[in-house]
C-alpha cells in the first residue's frame, strides 16, 4: 500500500518537475501574444524564438524571424525581442544590430523575463563629415 502510495507521488513530483518549465514557457508565450493583439495588425512583428507561438495565438499580423537572412526592416513595424537570453547568438544578433544601426527604436512594452516590445520609429539620419 504504502508503496504504491509512494510510486504515485513520485511520479506526480516527476511529471510536475519534467513540465514545469513547458508550462512556464507557455505562459510566457500567452502573455506576449496577449500584448501583440493589442498591437495595430496591419504591421510585421519581426521576432525571434516565439515567432511560431505568435502564429498558434493566431496574432493577425505578418510576422518575420529575426533568423533570416538580410532582413528589410520597415519603419512603423514592431520588434519583440529579448536581448538578455539572445545577446550571443550571431546571427540573430546580426539583425538586431543592424535595425538598431538603421532605425530609432523605442520600447514601449516590458514584458516578464527581460522581453520587450519594441516600436521601430524612423530611419537613423547620418551625419556627414565636412571637408
Amino acid at each position: 500500500m504504502f508503496f504504491i502510495l509512494g510510486v504515485i507521488v513520485f511520479n506526480g513530483a516527476f511529471f510536475f518537475y519534467s513540465f514545469s518549465k513547458t508550462f512556464a514557457m507557455h505562459r510566457l508565450e500567452k502573455e506576449i501574444a496577449q500584448e501583440a493583439l493589442k498591437l495595430d495588425d496591419s504591421k510585421t512583428i519581426y521576432a525571434f524564438y516565439i515567432t511560431p507561438s505568435l502564429g498558434s495565438f493566431n496574432i493577425p499580423n505578418p510576422t518575420i524571424d529575426l533568423w533570416a537572412e538580410d532582413i528589410e526592416f520597415e519603419e512603423g513595424n514592431f520588434a519583440v525581442f529579448n536581448e538578455k537570453q539572445f545577446g550571443q547568438n550571431q546571427r540573430v544578433m546580426k539583425n538586431w544590430q543592424r535595425l538598431n544601426d538603421e532605425f530609432e527604436v523605442n520600447s514601449i512594452k516590458n514584458l516578464p523575463k527581460d522581453w520587450k516590445i519594441y516600436r521601430i520609429e524612423s530611419l537613423k539620419i547620418e551625419e556627414s563629415s565636412s571637408n
